[in-house]
């Protein structure tokens, strides 16, 4: 951008355009949470507007609250910011970085089930998209006995062989994002810590432009991220109960991790029906299946039973997992109970996290009454 656009986007600011442009393209969201296109319950009415400030809140902390590339922070993303299908057993760490910076990314381990760390670079709105430049997991990490690891982002190797375990990074990465993949989200977490090199002095104060940078860019998250995941789950919509091969490159696009594959189906089900699922889970680290609102929003995981993973998924004899997703418990012997939550339509995304290319399993909706003679 010229100096001469850094101006005006400065100037935009204080004169109050910058705001008014900002409340008008949230208002520009709102319309879509009300149109044909989308679900029109009174619950995914309330939801749809829920998600507009979710998604807000989430731009504002990572870009204006934890988004100076200058003195980065680690932001955590807790229960009630969902965004792109969160898992409910990983929890995630953002921070923004530029590439021409070098950094140091530290950590102890807690023993988590799965650990990632990825540096994307790039952008949606550039050429060549976002895409992944650094994928590591837990085994690529230097860990020392007490289950701490150092790394150094940066393009070009440390001059200090102690400095670190060097993660070459491209000149346009912008965001580091750390997946620990936990059994239990109220057991002892990891930390981790992020720091650039080169700073020996305080960051400089908010201006003008760095302010309206920010609430254009916290605009463009909501915009883009309701028309996409919107847009992704109306094309799934026109085959219910049907799982899709996961497409690593979208993936990618939207912070996915390329270690994971993603099938992912639309279910449809009535106050007085039910969906049967039975699947063997393949070998890999981490496995789970989880339900998510029309806006991908994983239903809340703090009161209801809405998904299962490799650790609380039961087993039978032959060693599949037979899940029942309905509106109540039928406490069906040998079925695990999925709560829709008043739902009767949204997302379902099964993770497998390390395994071979895996059969898409099989959605069977039967009424609620068959149920009965299942028993």
């Amino acid at each position: 951008m010229s100096s001469e656009q850094d101006q005006a986007l400065a100037q935009s600011l204080l004169s109050g355009e910058a705001w008014r442009t900002f409340c008008d393209e949230l208002k520009a969201a709102g319309d879509l949470i009300i149109s044909d296109q989308v679900p029109q319950s009174p619950l995914q009415r309330a939801e749809g507007f829920r998600y507009l400030t979710r998604v807000m809140r989430m731009g504002l902390e990572m870009v204006l609250e934890h988004g100076n590339p200058e003195a980065p922070q680690l932001w955590f993303q807790d229960e009630t910011v969902k965004s792109g299908g969160d898992n409910p057993d990983n929890l995630y760490y953002w921070g923004r970085i530029r590439g021409s910076y070098s950094y140091r990314l530290k950590g102890v381990l807690a023993q988590p089930e799965y650990l990632t760390i990825n540096i994307y670079a790039g952008g949606l709105n550039q050429p060549g998209g976002r895409r992944i430049v650094a994928d590591l997991d837990v085994a690529d990490l230097q860990l020392d006995s007490e289950g701490r690891f150092n790394l150094v982002l940066a393009q070009y190797p440390p001059g200090d062989e102690c400095a670190g375990q060097w993660v070459p990074i491209t000149e346009d990465a912008g965001t580091v994002l750390v997946r620990e993949t936990v059994a239990d989200r109220s057991a002892a977490r990891s930390e981790f810590q992020i720091e650039r090199l080169e700073r020996d002095q305080p960051p400089a104060p908010l201006d003008p432009l760095a302010m309206a940078k920010a609430l254009r860019s916290v605009a463009g998250l909501v915009r883009y991220s309701s028309k996409y995941f919107g847009e992704m789950a109306r094309q799934w919509s026109h085959t219910p109960n049907t799982f899709f091969a996961s497409d690593a490159d979208a993936s990618a696009s939207s912070f996915g991790n390329l270690n994971y594959q993603y099938p992912s189906a639309y279910f449809e089900v009535g106050a007085d029906e039910a969906l049967l699922i039975r699947f063997q889970p393949p070998p890999c680290v981490f496995w789970s299946l989880v339900l998510y609102n029309y806006w991908m929003e994983s239903l809340d995981y703090r009161y209801r039973p809405i998904h299962l993973n490799k650790v609380t998924a039961q087993l039978d004899a032959e060693g599949f997992v037979n899940i029942v997703i309905a509106h109540r418990d039928p406490q069906l012997t040998g079925y695990q109970w999925l709560d829709v939550e008043g739902h009767t339509e949204g997302i379902l995304t099964l993770r497998f996290v390390g395994a071979e290319p895996q059969p898409l399993p099989h959605i069977e909706k039967v009424p609620w009454s068959s149920l009965r003679h299942m028993q």
